[in-house]
């Protein structure tokens, strides 16, 4: 039987298929599930054998519908329009119920054993059916992000920044010659006596703070601020690339931390620190014999007396209170006044444990800044000079 001969609920089929409709389903999986709600439902109302003998639309045959009579009973007389032409019809000689139970039953033909083969000078096609549920398909549509292919968008870029790169250094090292040096001899001493390229900027450190902190603590400060920027930054713009408008916070700390405290120490230590650890200017000749500044002033000798014009008091703890009292101010009050003006929107951001962590490391960092600008402007040395317990900053 063909599928639109299979008889079905109309009045079940029509709300079935507005219901899969106003789902927004596909419509053909929305009939295909219509259908079978009908189909069942006839089945339900007329019985199994009436709806696989009767077709849609059509009342179901005689044979199927009323029970055989009894022997002695005349048989009801034939209807006048032509038996259904899906139903097998019985021979006339047969009896009302086996006629009804022919009719419903179907018989295969045996197999030939005949391979089939295509006509000649038709061209061969091979099909494969299979049976897939509604649900397996229904059109998937994708909807087009926000991506572009790596190739040629992103390496053309990176090749071209290559390009760019490989000139600045080309030209770079044409009118700059390596800092190469003789052969090291145990008898002469090099003035001045650095470092590699890369541990310069440390020892260029050296000469504003104490070696505890310049060479532990600014050190850990730099790991544990690397580790620590997955969790002070959860802006989800700007992902994996630094972008000014959206990522201000994160271009801020990478450029203060980067340039300032490790690339600018190596460029001055390199270029600018000469014999007996002076500062020469980038032209200037490097003279041994030149006297560099004195340095060993600190902030207690400006406030006592400079300032107030007596002598410094004897005990260590009234002598460095003036510069207690700053490094206090700086990084206790200091995070505080940033968080109610210039990052008054991060710090709601953030809240109050995260900012403090990420005010600290960045004043941490600025702090660097501040103690070379006051050793080459004022030639002051240190905020707090213990030299009694070798506590210096």
């Amino acid at each position: 039987m063909a599928r639109e001969d299979t008889p079905l609920d109309q009045e079940t089929f029509d709300r079935v298929l507005a219901e899969e409709l106003a789902k927004g389903g596909d419509r053909r999986v929305a009939e295909g599930r219509a259908r079978a709600a009908a189909v069942k439902a006839y089945r339900a109302l007329h019985g199994e054998e009436a709806a696989a003998g009767a077709p849609s639309g059509g009342p179901a045959s005689a044979a199927s519908e009323q029970p055989a009579a009894s022997a002695g009973a005349e048989p009801p007389a034939a209807p006048a329009a032509a038996p259904p032409p899906t139903a097998a019809q019985p021979p006339a000689t047969a009896p009302a119920g086996v006629a009804a139970a022919t009719a419903t039953s179907r018989q295969a033909p045996g197999p030939t054993g005949n391979v089939p083969e295509p006509k000649k000078g038709a061209e061969e096609k091979h099909r494969l059916l299979a049976l897939v549920p509604p649900e397996g398909i229904q059109r998937v549509e994708r909807e087009q992000g926000d991506r572009i292919n790596v190739w040629p968008h992103l390496l053309i870029e990176e090749f071209i920044a290559m390009l760019i790169v490989l000139a600045g250094i080309t030209i770079f090292s044409t009118f700059v010659n390596a800092p190469l040096r003789e052969l090291a001899n145990p008898n002469l001493t090099p003035n001045p006596s650095k470092a590699p390229w890369y541990f310069v900027g440390l020892q260029e450190d050296l000469i504003y703070y104490d070696p505890w902190i310049a060479g532990v603590l600014l050190p850990g400060f730099i790991i544990l601020g690397l580790m620590a920027i997955p969790y002070l930054d959860k802006n989800p713009k700007g992902n994996g690339y630094y972008t000014y408008a959206q990522r201000k916070y994160a271009w801020l700390f990478f450029f203060v931390g980067f340039l300032v405290l490790w690339i600018a120490p190596i460029l001055i230590g390199t270029f600018l620190r000469g014999p007996n650890q002076a500062i020469f200017g980038p032209f200037e000749q490097w003279d041994p014999h030149k006297l560099p500044p004195i340095v060993s002033v600190d902030l207690a000798d400006y406030f006592w007396i400079n300032l107030l014009g007596k002598p410094k008091p004897v005990e260590w703890y009234l002598r460095e209170l003036p510069g207690f009292l700053v490094v206090g101010a700086y990084f206790l009050v200091l995070p505080g006044i940033l968080a109610k003006t210039i990052f008054k929107k991060l710090y709601q951001e953030l809240g109050s444990v995260r900012f403090g962590v990420f005010a600290f490391l960045l004043i941490s960092m600025v702090a660097l800044p501040i103690k070379m600008l006051l050793r080459w402007t004022v030639n002051m040395k240190y905020f707090v000079s213990i030299p009694e317990a070798f506590f210096n900053i």
